[in-house]
């Protein structure tokens, strides 16, 4: 695996060596985009994760899931490419709607949080005008400079509404009356009191109560937008890579040329819009109202989107599922023992999932204090212990020092 000018894809050339034998696994269209989305947003890290609650989501989840403690994301990227799962999700085309339909979920749920944050904005703005904060906000979304036309045009439709729907009892939704006694009133416990004209405490002593809140209120506002953006460029990146995958109707996102073909087209990385492959020659995005930057190596092209072969494949995976059906043919045709080389503990743990799904006896050395007893049945053909069966597949860790011998 080579660094981000020179990448090379993990899920293309990973090979899997398995007793001598070697085969080329063909990714599942699904797979593929999960792992493409992951490496877009690793190179936007330069391959440098931190573990973390601050970001939530199933898209956030599948990236933590993988992340090794180190936090470097090379591994992370080989585990994804190695292995895939969306427990209780067998059928591929139902993986690829289920993907997009949680996308848009985890949108829908940003946008909602921004609605609320807007109506409690609209509302402080109301009882101190002369606050500039909310009118440079609404200028910036009108003017389109969020860095994406599409999400500044959504955006400007909501401030719309809740402008029209503004009521003077608003403030009931977010805060308790003045001098509410919260024993007596559970319900508003959780909500802070009113704020009035009085001059706040604390680092803003210098502005009144409402200005403090209405500067609070606009900075969550503006957080939440940037996850908006990062949310539907996800949501869109992920849409084209299927409309190429399905056969769709391909459209150019910048000069609106219709039927191209998967051998014409690329999809943007980091914004995730289509376009014709003389419309992406620049690294700027050059779709109108859109700020990203779009490295040589974050243009996908169409052609290596193109759908998989491969129709179907379990909730382990297409690679494992390809080394339980080999470990198999070595097991019960040519009565052979098997041994299986992992580099990481989370490769051993979800093959082993596999493998007592398939129910494939069989045998680890990660167990340090019954490594030797475990090696000895494995060479002797005997069952570890009474009743068990024989084990004829030997998983071994190559980082381990049972493994290596040391």
């Amino acid at each position: 695996m080579r660094d981000t000018d020179g990448f090379q894809d993990a899920a293309q050339v990973e090979h899997i060596k398995l007793h001598q034998h070697i085969c080329l696994v063909d990714l599942s269209p699904s797979e593929r985009a999960i792992y493409l989305e992951l490496l877009q947003f690793l190179a936007a890290t330069e391959f440098i994760l931190k573990r973390g609650k601050s970001a939530k989501g199933d898209r956030s989840d599948q990236i933590q899931e993988v992340v090794p403690s180190s936090g470097d994301g090379k591994p992370a990227l080989f585990l994804r490419a190695s292995q895939f799962t969306f427990p209780g999700v067998r059928d591929t085309s139902e993986l690829c709607d289920m993907i997009v339909v949680r996308r848009k979920h985890e949108l829908q749920a940003y946008s909602d949080q921004f609605k609320k944050n807007l109506k409690q904005t609209i509302w402080l703005h109301k009882q101190d005008p002369e606050c500039s904060r909310f009118r440079k906000f609404t200028a910036r979304v009108e003017s389109h400079k969020l860095g994406d036309v599409e999400v500044s045009k959504q955006l400007e439709q909501y401030i719309s509404k809740a402008l029209a729907r503004y009521h003077k009892d608003d403030w009931q939704k977010f805060y308790r009356k003045k001098g509410t006694n919260i024993e007596k009133c559970k319900e508003a416990d959780t909500l802070p009191e009113y704020p009035t004209n009085e001059m706040a405490t604390g680092g803003h002593s210098h502005l009144t109560r409402v200005a403090s809140e209405n500067r609070t209120i606009i900075s969550k506002l503006n957080n939440v937008v940037e996850e908006i953006i990062n949310q539907t460029r996800a949501l869109r990146f992920f849409e084209n890579i299927l409309l190429i995958q399905r056969g769709a109707e391909l459209v150019c996102a910048r000069c609106g040329v219709t039927d191209l073909t998967p051998a014409i087209v690329k999809v943007m990385g980091q914004c995730g819009h289509l376009l014709g492959l003389e419309c992406c020659k620049d690294n700027d995005c050059p779709v109108s109202g859109c700020s990203a930057y779009n490295r040589e190596y974050q243009k996908l092209h169409g052609s290596t989107l193109v759908g998989s072969r491969l129709q179907w494949c379990s909730e382990h995976g297409s690679k494992i599922d390809e080394i339980i059906k080999l470990v198999r043919s070595i097991v019960n045709e040519k009565k052979e023992k098997v041994l299986i080389f992992a580099q990481w503990s989370e490769s051993t743990d979800k093959l082993e999932e596999a493998l007592v799904a398939a129910k494939v006896p069989f045998s680890d050395l990660r167990k340090e204090a019954t490594s030797s007893k475990t090696l000895q049945h494995f060479q002797n053909g005997t069952p570890p212990k009474k009743g068990a069966k024989v084990s004829e597949v030997l998983i071994m860790n190559i980082g381990d020092a049972n493994a290596s011998g040391r």
